[in-house]
């Protein structure tokens, strides 16, 4: 399975926005999953489904992407996030009703400094190697529900709690106010997804 190499932010925001059109395509056409699914377009199985994507909206109207003055991105009918790692971009796609959060680290990627964790989030007698790893998927926790939120990294991240080490999923409050967190299964990444509870 390859995986997107990209040179610069403007080569990666030209992709999350081709990404979006085939995620678009796909909802309107068939709706939206009742739980997160990871799709993933390699560079020539993208360019196959931009085709149908591009005749699809040749007929039909495409909603417009904006950008809030937070900078969070808004998609009239839809929920909507981005994340861009090392290696690939990423597209979160949700329901109106949702506020949702997607993150991703590369296995490869540095790990966050150790103040951005409280303690009790780092368990003693890791091995660097697995404290590096351990970092990075907390991290993605810490990432997807602040962009969830839409509140940005606006407080010290080492506040909120991404849980248990090796934890797959979740619940954590931020401003009183509840949100789930899943990481799903990815090629050479760390992915999680986090939404407001509404429940």
């Amino acid at each position: 399975m390859k995986a997107f190499h990209l040179p610069s932010e403007r080569d990666k925001r030209h992709l999350a926005r081709l990404l979006l059109a085939v995620l678009l395509h796909r909802a309107l056409s068939f709706g939206l999953p009742a739980a997160p699914v990871l799709h993933w377009y390699p560079p020539p199985r993208l360019v196959e489904h931009l085709r149908a994507a591009k005749g699809f909206f040749s007929a039909h109207a495409c909603p417009r992407l904006q950008r809030l003055p937070s900078g969070q991105p808004r998609l009239e009918g839809f929920g909507i996030s981005f994340s861009y790692s090392e290696r690939a971009v990423f597209c979160l796609l949700s329901g109106p009703q949702d506020s949702p959060g997607v993150d991703a680290e590369a296995l490869t990627s540095p790990a966050p400094p150790l103040s951005a964790f409280a303690a009790r989030e780092l368990p003693a007698g890791l091995v660097p190697a697995a404290r590096q790893r351990d970092c990075l998927r907390r991290w993605t926790i810490k990432e997807a529900v602040f962009k969830a939120a839409a509140t940005g990294c606006d407080r010290p991240p080492r506040l909120l709690d991404s849980g248990h080490s090796g934890q797959r999923s979740g619940c954590l409050t931020l401003d009183a106010l509840p949100y789930r967190w899943r990481l799903l299964p990815c090629p050479g990444h760390w992915l999680c997804v986090a939404l407001r509870d509404r429940r």
